[in-house]
């Protein structure tokens, strides 16, 4: 077996992203934008146009039509206008997911309607976003589920758990993974160890298949814990859009398979994250750039820092620190002054 460097095993566990990219298509997602100008925080459109002028101390993306924003050190959120929809009173909060949002209140985590109206009061030491209406939240360090009644689903447990996905979620138990239903009980049995590629982050089931570590080496099950996939990669990520991208074989390369193991081609680069809106962002030099769903590098490594694309454009850092939007020509739709 070939040796790993740290610095590959540090820029692996920096790019293996989540699928976050499941949004659903509420006003203003993929078609505002979030930019910093002299440092305050608006929105742009697809065009690089300001459609909400910065005026907020910070701001996150759109979800289900609100977009969480800061003022003063105090949270709350906007709509698609720019408006004011729920007052910023909170000291912290998340995105809005299955008609909730979870905010800080009195040191704990709740959460909110879109009215702003506490619904699930706040208990929590931390707690996420739901996904398919299951919620993640941790007390006394320790994680389980609520669903959006409020009711623990899943007693807190857990070292770490990630969201639902696919009807199933991720736990992790004595540095061993397994996978708990929607009734909060363990169908797949924490035995599992976490892709070499992804020690940092939580797998999690994409497309049918989750990856894991098995005899060192990368492989694939489904749900019935059936081995549909093996590889001789020592890591590799989840398939998204029918592709996968794996790291460390024999030739120390990256190959890009689908889900029938074939390699489709090799990336010549250090490192690459997951596909998103047929684009790959992929590492060399310490630089980024991206690559398309045929291999094919479309924008050079030019970059310090890169997301996935998002609703046809990309956030990218400049090697001088400030941040730019990009289409998938690498042209600059915006950038930061």
């Amino acid at each position: 077996m070939r040796r790993i460097t740290l610095l590959k095993l540090l820029i692996l566990i920096l790019i293996i992203t989540n699928l976050n990219a499941r949004e659903n298509d509420h006003a203003g997602e993929k078609t505002l934008f979030v930019i910093r100008e002299n440092g305050k925080f608006g929105f742009i459109n697809r065009t690089g146009k300001i459609q909400i002028k910065p005026e907020f101390d910070i701001a996150d993306h759109f979800s289900e039509g609100l977009a969480l924003i800061g003022i003063g050190g105090k949270s709350g959120y906007i709509d698609s206008s720019g408006d004011i929809v729920i007052d910023p009173v909170f000291s912290g909060g998340k995105k809005f997911s299955c008609g909730l949002a979870p905010v800080i209140k009195n040191g704990k985590f709740g959460y909110i309607d879109k009215k702003g109206k506490i619904i699930i009061k706040e208990k929590f030491d931390d707690a996420e976003p739901f996904s398919e209406n299951m919620a993640a939240v941790n007390i006394q360090g320790k994680y389980g589920f609520i669903d959006r009644d409020g009711k623990i689903i899943a007693e807190p447990q857990y070292e770490r758990v990630g969201s639902f996905s696919e009807g199933l979620a991720v736990v992790q138990v004595d540095g061993k993974i397994g996978y708990i239903d929607k009734t909060g009980n363990l169908v797949i049995q924490p035995k599992y160890e976490i892709p070499l590629s992804n020690i940092d982050v939580l797998p999690y089931f994409s497309e049918g298949s989750l990856v894991i570590n098995l005899e060192g080496r990368c492989a694939y099950i489904d749900k019935n814990e059936n081995v549909v996939l093996k590889t001789d990669f020592f890591g590799g990520g989840p398939f998204t859009e029918g592709l996968a991208v794996c790291f460390f074989n024999e030739n120390d390369n990256i190959s890009v398979i689908d889900q029938a193991g074939k390699q489709r081609f090799e990336l010549p680069f250090e490192a690459a994250g997951n596909y998103s809106e047929g684009m790959v962002f992929v590492r060399k030099e310490g630089l980024i750039g991206y690559a398309d769903d045929d291999g094919k590098t479309v924008i050079e490594p030019e970059y310090s820092w890169a997301d996935n694309f998002t609703g046809g454009l990309a956030l990218v850092a400049k090697t001088d620190g400030k941040f730019a939007y990009i289409d998938k020509t690498g042209k600059f739709i915006w950038q930061e002054k």
